[in-house]
C-alpha cells in the first residue's frame, strides 16, 4: 500500500472555502461579478485489506508449512455538491475578479 498523505473531507472543504473567500475579497470593488454556482467535489477512496494465514506442522525430523495470502482493493467514489451563500442575504454568493490581460 502506498504511503500517501491522506486529506480528510473537512480539510478539502476548508481549502475550497479559503480559495472562494480569497476570490471574493480580491474582487470586492470590481464591477464584473460572477455567481459562484454549485461547487462539486469528487473524492476517491481506496480501501486496501491484507490477510495472511500460516500453518506449520512439525513431525521430527520433518516439517511442513502452508501459507495463504489474500489482498484486495475497493474503490469508493464520493460526490459532494456545495452551494456557497452570502451570509448576509442568504442568496448565492457573488464572486468578482479582474485580470490585467484580455482572455484568449
Amino acid at each position: 500500500m502506498s504511503k500517501q498523505a491522506w486529506a480528510g473531507l473537512g480539510d478539502a472543504i476548508t481549502a475550497i472555502r479559503r480559495e472562494l473567500s480569497q476570490a471574493i475579497a480580491d474582487g470586492e470593488d470590481n464591477e464584473l461579478k460572477f455567481r459562484s454556482g454549485p461547487v462539486e467535489l469528487e473524492l476517491v477512496a481506496t480501501i486496501h485489506t491484507d490477510a495472511e494465514g500460516r500453518v506449520k506442522v512439525l513431525l521430527l525430523p520433518w516439517s511442513a508449512e502452508a501459507k495463504l495470502d489474500h489482498a484486495s482493493d475497493r474503490t469508493q467514489r464520493i460526490k459532494l455538491t456545495l452551494q456557497p451563500i452570502d451570509p448576509a442575504s442568504g442568496r448565492e454568493q457573488e464572486i468578482s475578479g479582474q485580470t490585467p490581460d484580455r482572455p484568449r
